[in-house]
């Protein structure tokens, strides 16, 4: 006439739900992996965060989302690279490299706004426009700014204009 230990049932309980957990932070990890291999980035780090709040020690997905975060950071060099080539292209005055080159940045994430604006500028130009005295493009911290060429050579000693 024994009954079982209270403490049984719970220890049956906590197992399979460990077991859930655990099955869970799997299915995160692997669709994580989806997201990280179709250069989803951002979403892959997502859905790793989630399996950290299941498991805030879980090795794997620690690595998978440094990784990721790796992989944004690389990407963005290349896209702000590819926008300063492109600004370089604009100001010597060769649009197609430039396009080229500022919609590859556009592409892999640069500030979409910023290289647009030269595109926009190269595209009125290319289009046979009211012709405009020859400028030069200048990011400013957060827009692309077209400065008259005559104000340009004296800017190039503070150091803010690309060339």
């Amino acid at each position: 006439m024994s009954e079982p230990l209270p403490t049984d049932r719970p220890r049956e309980i906590d197992a399979a739900a460990d077991r859930d957990r655990d099955a869970k932070i799997e299915q995160l990890l692997l669709a994580g992996l989806d997201h990280y291999f179709a250069a989803q980035f951002e979403h892959a780090i997502n859905v790793w965060t989630r399996a950290l709040f299941l498991d805030r020690s879980h090795a794997r997905a620690r690595a998978y989302i440094e990784r990721a975060r790796s992989a944004v950071a690389e990407r963005q060099r290349e896209s702000e690279e590819l926008l300063d080539r492109g600004l370089a292209a604009f100001n010597r005055g060769e649009s197609v490299q430039a396009r080229r080159l500022l919609q590859d940045a556009v592409d892999h994430g640069a500030h979409a706004d910023e290289a647009l604006a030269l595109i926009d500028r190269l595209n009125r130009i290319d289009q046979g426009g009211v012709p405009t005295p020859r400028v030069h493009a200048v990011l400013s911290e957060r827009s692309v700014l077209f400065v008259p060429e005559e104000e340009v050579a004296p800017r190039r000693n503070v150091g803010w204009v690309v060339a």
